[in-house]
């Protein structure tokens, strides 16, 4: 089933939301303490409203760009999580455009106190200059918000009390296709002990190939795994992805450095998940 709402458009609503949780505090005259006030979601606009005329202020509102996709390394579209219907999300691009938030207000301390407040929140997020939004619509992923450049506007609505400002936000967003994926399920016999070239001095026990089998077939829920030598060429065999050569056809060297290299793998996966 295909989608009703973008990438982008999550990452929008994320971004609208936290803007009208913002409080920014107005410089008054004569002393007085600043003024807090808000923008209300409605004044927020991630699309251009039907009427600029009748706005009210204080407003903001994001104006499109031209986005750009960038694939995720070389190959096919990454796992990134699982939902709870089963399906696997894939992440085949990250998406980037630089948006152009809009403040607007009637006074220009309206303006100022938006301009400061919206400065300090892009870059109060776990004292980096980059803001994260998680979006809840959105697979619980998170979207990315850098402050880039800024803007002050004076034309001839200015004294007509819309004054307004640019701020040039870069926003970086994955794309998540859903996928139902097919479990591998293996069949594994009992062999105590696996010798493969004994004559370069390998030997291969069973709970070293059953990490190495497991790492790569990820079964996790299995207690223990025996492989035949058989069963170990069909594994190098997919994983090395030669599926003409016939098993005993299979390099004995091949089938040697492969599992060393998956013991490897899963022993620094042990290694890096244990408290």
């Amino acid at each position: 089933m295909l989608p009703n709402l973008d990438a982008r458009t999550h990452a929008l609503r994320s971004l609208a939301a936290y803007f009208s949780s913002l409080v920014f505090r107005r410089t008054m005259m004569d002393g007085q303490e600043p003024q807090a006030f808000s923008v209300t979601p409605d004044r927020v606009f991630i699309e251009q409203p039907d009427s600029v005329e009748n706005l009210q202020f204080p407003s903001i509102g994001i104006l499109p760009a031209r986005g750009q996709y960038y694939t995720r390394g070389i190959g096919g579209a990454e796992p990134d999580g699982e939902t709870a219907d089963g399906y696997s999300l894939l992440v085949p691009w990250d998406y980037q455009e630089t948006l152009t938030v809009e403040v607007m207000g009637s006074k220009i301390a309206e303006r100022r106190a938006m301009i400061a407040g919206i400065e300090a929140a892009m870059g109060a997020y776990q004292g980096t200059t980059d803001l994260r939004l998680v979006m809840p619509s959105y697979f619980g992923l998170a979207a990315t918000f850098s402050l880039m450049e800024r803007e002050n506007l004076e034309d001839a609505e200015s004294p007509r009390g819309r004054r307004r400002a640019h701020l040039y936000i870069q926003m970086l967003v994955p794309v998540v296709a859903q996928a139902r994926m097919i479990g591998l399920q293996t069949t594994i016999a009992i062999s105590p002990t696996i010798n493969v070239g004994a004559d370069i001095g390998v030997n291969f026990v069973a709970s070293q190939v059953t990490a190495a089998a497991r790492a790569f077939v990820g079964v996790q829920a299995l207690a223990a795994m025996r492989l035949t030598l058989a069963e170990a060429q069909t594994i190098a065999r997919a994983t090395l992805g030669i599926n003409r050569l016939q098993a005993d056809a299979l390099s004995i060297d091949y089938l040697v450095a492969l599992m060393q290299s998956l013991a490897a793998q899963n022993a620094n996966l042990r290694t890096a998940t244990t408290p």
